[in-house]
């Protein structure tokens, strides 16, 4: 009978530890959800690029007020360089999990 008692309290024991390490969105990644929201910022000039195709790379921080800071664009197009500081510095993201100061790259291909 004890080593019933024994077993019974171990696997509750278990089973309660096992639930509370569940995550409840294991599809939320901040830098995913931080990226889908880089895209759609810079959506005006996927719009009016000419015919186009070239390569960039953007990286850039998230400061203190949730707002974000560009720190460069690697890009041969100038233009496009502008308008991605225009459009993205000091707007402000509103994401969990997004860590303040760290640095974030996001690769960009522009196609029309």
């Amino acid at each position: 009978m004890k080593k019933i008692s024994l077993m019974l309290v171990a696997t509750l024991l278990l089973a309660s530890t096992s639930v509370f390490a569940i995550d409840e969105n294991p599809n939320s990644n901040p830098s995913n959800e931080l990226q889908t929201k880089v895209r759609k910022l810079l959506d005006g000039y996927f719009e009016m690029s000419s015919e186009e195709k070239f390569k960039a790379t953007l990286i850039f921080t998230v400061n203190k007020d949730g707002e974000l800071v560009v720190l460069s664009v690697d890009s041969d197009q100038k233009e496009f360089c502008q308008f991605v500081k225009n459009q993205l510095n000091y707007k402000e993201v509103k994401i969990d999990g997004i860590v303040e100061g760290r640095r974030y790259t996001i690769p960009i291909t522009v196609q029309t």
